[in-house]
């Protein structure tokens, strides 16, 4: 997992285009919604911690 996971993932439409859609972590935070993260302090600081804050 690297820290861009935490934020967006890539996505495919039928049609073969890529784009970007918000982390259920980024969706929590706009509509005021919880979100777990599970196993979170394995994450090294280049990895989670960084974008998190």
């Amino acid at each position: 997992m690297s820290s861009r996971d935490l934020l967006q993932r890539r996505t495919t439409d039928p049609w073969g285009n890529t784009g970007w859609a918000d982390s259920p972590v980024v969706q929590a935070a706009i509509y005021g919604d919880l979100a777990v993260l599970d196993g979170v302090h394995r994450l090294s600081k280049e990895e989670g911690w960084s974008s998190a804050l």
